[in-house]
Order: structure tokens, then C-alpha cells, then sequence
């Protein structure tokens, strides 16, 4: 496939340029009443805990139309 496999498919999927930069993304008012939360961190992180590192990579067809 071009661009090396299904999920860096650059004709269809815009990769994230902003290297290690977290953004506050204000959450839908009914998940706000849900989970008493207005906001999450969306960006490049990693949660770096006692004796592990996490992180996760997803498409933008999960939000995008």
C-alpha cells in the first residue's frame, strides 16, 4: 500500500506534526455531565508510569466523517 501500510495511508489520513504537544479539546456537553470533565488532552503524550510507558495511535475515521 502507499505510504507502508493501511494506517499511514497519507492519501486519506493526516499524521499529527506536532511532536510532543498536548492540546486541551473541550468535551460534548453530555460527556461533560457524564464524566464531570470539560476537558482531555489530545495530542503526541505518553503516560510514563512506575514500570511501564503507554501509549496509543488511532485513525481520524474514528471523529471525521
Amino acid at each position: 500500500l502507499c505510504d507502508d501500510g493501511n494506517y499511514r495511508e497519507s492519501r486519506w489520513f493526516t499524521g499529527w506534526t506536532k511532536v510532543r504537544h498536548v492540546e486541551d479539546f473541550r468535551l460534548p456537553l453530555v460527556v461533560q455531565g457524564v464524566t464531570n470533565q470539560v476537558f482531555v488532552p489530545f495530542g503526541d503524550a505518553l503516560l510514563d508510569l512506575h514500570d511501564t510507558c503507554i501509549g496509543i495511535e488511532i485513525c481520524e475515521e474514528l471523529w471525521a466523517p
